[in-house]
């Protein structure tokens, strides 16, 4: 279901169509950054991304398809040489906007087809990004390429588990007008069968993200909740409250992202 698209054609037209949607939506990412309660609820995340790379070398990291770059910030902080690659031009063009560090640069280029050496990286990121691509098994081929033996590759996607959320993302994926054709949640199995599959060995997975996430991490889908009266200290509270439940058996299972870690082995 997750392999290699055979039809070169289909794989180009859904490239192309993964760029016309982002031409689209750059400037709407901005949304995601119009109040306090959005950024921290971006700082949490991305938090929780550093905090999964901890044991990491910090020597050089790509932040595969960065969008506008948010994550680029502690990144740079944190490791010597840093790499933010994305499809969309216009994306890139917010990324550069966002972190103006000597030591990152900034990638116009194709997932499946990343511009770089063999092995020059120590860590591979994809910030809720994965789910956009149309090749997926070619793109973690390419990461496995890319990364150092020992490297390692993480995720945090949409939670395809229960079948009450694969049902309801199916449904907003083709309602709404941003997303494509070949967006799509993963199961956890799922991920670490890619992971498999391309050469990379699965680490370890949780879950995360149960109320802040649709309270502020989606304003650029619902800019009414900016709005809503204490947004940032409602947001702080839930952003409490998931740290609490993502650490409680049964419950933690129904956490809305998937935070996924592979290795290349030595």
């Amino acid at each position: 279901m997750f392999g290699k698209m055979q039809d070169r054609p289909n794989r180009k037209y859904a490239v192309k169509e993964e760029i016309e949607l982002h031409t689209h939506l750059a400037r709407e990412y901005i949304r995601r950054r119009e109040s306090d309660g959005s950024a921290c609820f971006e700082a949490y995340w991305n938090q929780e991304i550093m905090t999964s790379l901890s044991c990491v070398p910090k020597q050089a990291v790509l932040d595969c398809c960065c969008g506008d770059g948010i994550l680029l910030p502690p990144l740079a902080d944190c490791f010597e040489k840093v790499a933010g690659l994305d499809i969309s031009r216009e994306m890139l063009a917010l990324a550069r906007e966002t972190s103006k560090s000597a030591n990152r640069i900034l990638v116009n280029g194709d997932a499946a087809e990343l511009p770089f050496k063999n092995e020059i990286f120590d860590a591979a990121i994809f910030r809720g990004s994965f789910h956009h691509l149309p090749d997926p098994i070619s793109s973690l081929k390419e990461i496995r390429r890319v990364l150092k033996s020992g490297g390692v590759v993480l995720f945090v996607e949409p939670n395809g588990d229960p079948a009450w959320m694969r049902a309801f993302r199916r449904a907003y994926y083709k309602l709404s007008p941003k997303f494509s054709s070949t967006h799509r949640s993963f199961r956890l199995h799922e991920l670490n069968r890619l992971l498999t599959d391309a050469g990379l060995q699965p680490l370890a997975g949780r879950r995360m993200f149960f109320f802040s996430y649709p309270f502020a991490g989606l304003l650029d889908h619902f800019p009414f909740l900016k709005n809503i009266p204490l947004h940032t200290s409602i947001t702080k509270a839930m952003i409490r409250l998931d740290k609490l439940l993502a650490g409680l058996p049964l419950i933690n299972r129904w956490g809305l992202a998937l935070v996924v870690t592979g290795w290349k082995p030595e």
